[in-house]
C-alpha cells in the first residue's frame, strides 16, 4: 500500500552528509526539487541547533529542526528570517551536569557541550586541540562538519557548571577504552536518567533517558497536523533506531549500525552514494511503499555490515 509521505526527516553525519562532511550537488538538488514540491524535509541531528542551522541554509531549508537528538526541537522559520519558535527542550538536569563533568575531569578525557543551542568547550580542553591553525581547523572540520563548521564558545575551566540547567548534552572523546570506562561510569552513577550514545568507537554523547529523536519527531508531526504514517525517516546510527520506528517508513543508509539495519524496513544506499536523496526522489515519483524490505528501486544490495 503506497503512503502518501508528506514528510522526511533525515540525519545528517553519516546519512546526509557525506563521509568528507560536505553536501552533494544531487542533493542539494533533490531536496530543492522536494521543497518545490510540497514536501518537508527535515534535518534530524545530534548537532546543536547553530551547526544544524548552518545546513538548513545551505540547503534553502526552512522547516522545523530536531536538533541535539531530539533535546532541542525548533518550529520552522518564515523566509529571510532566523525565528524560530522553541517546540521542545528536555535538558540533561544540574545535577547529572555536575556529576557527569566531574568524571570526565577526573578522568582527564576532552569533553565539550551543548548550552541551549550553542556548542561550548573550557580552555583545558581547547588546549588539547592541535597546536597549529591549520590543524585546529582540519580537526574542526572532520569532528564537526564541512558545511556546518562553527566556531565553539570557550569557557574558563570549571564554569560550565554556570550553564548546568541550560544543557541537554555533553560530549566526549578519546580512545576506546577510555570511552567505555566513561559511559560506564555514568551509567553506574545515574541508572535509569541518563543515557550514553556512540555516534563512533571514539565519541560518545550523553543526554536525558528522555530524549530520543523518535519522540521529538512526533511532536513535529502533530504540530504541522501529520500522522505518522505521512511521515519517513532516514538515519544511519543507533541513535535513530526510535526515529526510524515511530515514522511510518523507517529506512537505514547501507553504511548504517547493525542495530538500526534489523529495526529499518529498508535499506537505501550509502551517504556517499546520495542514497537519502535518491530515496527522497522515489517518494516524489509516488514509489516507495511500506511493503517489504528490498522493493525501493534505491535500496542496497546487501543489508548493513
Amino acid at each position: 500500500m503506497k503512503q502518501d509521505i508528506r514528510l522526511v526527516a533525515v540525519d545528517l553525519d553519516g546519512t546526509l552528509l557525506r563521509s568528507d562532511g560536505t553536501i552533494s550537488l544531487f542533493t542539494r538538488r533533490v531536496i530543492r526539487e522536494a521543497t518545490q514540491a510540497g514536501l518537508s524535509v527535515v534535518i534530524a541531528t545530534g548537532r546543536s541547533r547553530d551547526m544544524a542551522e548552518r545546513i538548513a541554509g545551505w540547503l534553502g531549508l526552512t522547516t522545523p529542526l530536531i536538533c541535539c537528538n531530539g533535546a532541542r526541537v525548533f518550529s520552522g522559520r518564515p523566509p529571510r528570517s532566523t525565528e524560530r519558535e522553541l517546540w521542545g527542550f528536555v535538558p540533561m538536569g544540574e545535577e547529572e551536569v555536575l556529576g557527569v563533568t566531574s568524571i570526565l575531569r577526573d578522568m582527564d578525557v576532552y569533553f565539550h557541550v551543548h548550552i541551549e543551542d550553542t556548542l561550548a568547550l573550557e580552555v583545558r580542553n581547547l588546549r588539547r586541540l592541535p597546536r597549529n591553525h591549520f590543524s585546529i581547523r582540519r580537526f574542526l572540520w572532520a569532528r564537526f562538519g564541512g558545511y556546518s563548521m562553527v566556531r565553539p564558545k570557550v569557557l574558563q575551566d570549571g564554569t560550565i557548571e554556570k550553564y548546568s540547567s541550560l544543557i541537554p548534552k555533553i560530549c566526549a572523546d578519546g580512545p576506546e577504552d577510555v570511552i567505555a570506562e566513561v559511559e560506564s561510569r555514568v551509567l553506574k552513577r545515574f541508572p535509569g536518567r541518563l543515557q550514553c550514545v556512540r555516534t563512533d568507537r571514539t565519541f560518545l554523547e550523553i543526554m536525558s533517558v528522555k530524549v530520543n529523536k523518535g519522540e521529538a519527531l512526533a511532536t513535529v508531526a502533530s504540530r504541522m497536523d501529520l500522522s505518522m504514517g505521512q511521515v519517513a525517516a532516514i538515519g544511519d546510527g543507533d541513535n535513530d533506531i526510535e526515529m526510524v520506528n515511530k515514522a511510518g517508513i523507517g529506512v537505514a543508509v547501507a553504511n548504517g549500525s547493525p542495530k538500526l539495519c534489523l529495526e529499518a524496513s529498508d535499506i537505501v544506499l550509502s551517504n556517499d552514494d546520495d542514497g537519502p536523496a535518491r530515496f527522497i526522489l522515489e517518494i516524489l515519483r509516488g514509489r516507495v511503499s511500506r511493503e517489504k524490505r528490498g522493493q525501493s528501486e534505491t535500496s542496497a544490495a546487501a543489508d548493513c555490515p
